[in-house]
């Protein structure tokens, strides 16, 4: 294999904070090479994209590591400040779902993270699945270079999938399918249960699109103002996304429906053999007949219908995803200190909070 063309200590940085997401365009053969269907949708480009337009509230830097000129291998970092430390992290994470960077094959890999410890930036990295091969790579390659802590972060709950959940209720205990067929009872006094799973054309996306914010508005989120709706920080985001995942056939918008009136809603993206939920959400007025569980059920036989191999819930471990499996990614946080004068204040600074966090908690 081809060797990286840059010297070891080379760093490719953007020459200036990058306000536009059009600053990735160029670098679009990273994904190209890697088969972007098959990342996880927040290491895709439509994802960081859409990130770099509407979440990048610090400073933004690529490092890209390239081989024969050509990108391979890229890190989207944000900038952060917490307190006295300021570090980097991954762009993809803006809205606290797991990430990771971008690389060809291993040797990218490699490179990649070359650059990134040339650099002598701490790095916090807020959710990388725990087997995850960026995590090994600086394992290896930090020593002597900086210091590593690893710790456990919220799992992400998922279903593996195979023909037999083609009927999903099935898979649950006595009492919840008991519950599930009450719910279904229920909703059929308002009328034929229907779901939809769609995947819209750009022509059709846009009433759908609202259709879906509408019910995700409703009920609690609305009252606490964190709906995307009302949410001017990730309502845009989403918007961008969904249209760039609807470009790329990958956008799945569902609904259950109690005759004309849609009541629940997911918006979710199929990809990399997988359904993976973004939102959710359904109208606390039938909240009595479950619909957010009855499309749930119906969206899983969907993908196991559809041969998909996961369910991904995405967020955490909650009481309700526990109904339907107890199946997890468990997920890390990791930060890095290179041996520098800002690696080894921000090491300090950070032992220094955690032994007040400490001291609190015994007090």
């Amino acid at each position: 294999m081809a060797t990286i063309s840059q010297p070891p200590t080379a760093t490719t940085r953007s020459d200036q904070p990058i306000a536009n997401a059009n600053r990735l365009l160029p670098l679009r053969s990273v994904w190209s090479a890697g088969g972007d269907a098959a990342l996880i949708p927040t290491s895709q480009f439509i994802w960081l994209s859409a990130c770099a337009n509407h979440l990048a509230d610090g400073e933004l830097d690529l490092v890209v590591a390239r081989q024969d000129d050509q990108p391979v291998a890229l890190a989207a970092l944000l900038s952060r400040n917490h307190g006295w430390r300021r570090y980097w992290s991954l762009l993809g994470e803006a809205v606290y779902e797991p990430a990771d960077v971008v690389y060809r094959d291993s040797a990218a890999l490699d490179r990649l993270g070359q650059l990134l410890l040339s650099r002598g930036d701490p790095l916090h990295f807020d959710r990388l699945f725990h087997d995850s091969p960026t995590i090994e790579m600086f394992l290896r390659l930090a020593r002597g270079r900086a210091i590593i802590s690893r710790r456990p972060c919220p799992s992400c709950p998922f279903i593996p999938l195979d023909e037999r959940w083609v009927t999903p209720e099935d898979h649950l205990n006595a009492r919840r399918r008991a519950d599930l067929r009450r719910a279904q009872r229920r909703a059929e006094e308002h009328g034929p249960v229907i779901s939809e799973i769609l995947t819209p054309s750009a022509d059709e996306l846009d009433p759908l699109l609202a259709a879906a914010f509408s019910i995700e508005a409703s009920g609690w989120k609305s009252e606490e103002k964190t709906d995307l709706i009302q949410d001017t920080f990730r309502g845009p985001f989403y918007q961008h996304y969904a249209r760039a995942a609807c470009e790329a056939g990958l956008l799945r918008l569902s609904f259950l429906r109690f005759g004309d009136q849609r009541v629940a809603t997911q918006i979710a993206i199929q990809s990399a053999d997988a359904l993976w939920l973004l939102k959710i959400g359904y109208d606390p007025a039938y909240a009595r007949c479950s619909p957010g569980a009855l499309l749930i059920r119906d969206t899983i036989r969907y993908a196991a219908q559809a041969g998909l191999r996961s369910y991904e819930f995405l967020g955490r471990v909650e009481p309700w995803t526990e109904v339907w499996t107890k199946h997890e990614h468990a997920c890390v946080t990791l930060d890095l200190y290179p041996f520098t004068a800002h690696g080894m204040m921000n090491y300090t600074r950070s032992l220094a909070s955690g032994l007040k966090q400490k001291w609190k908690g015994k007090r």
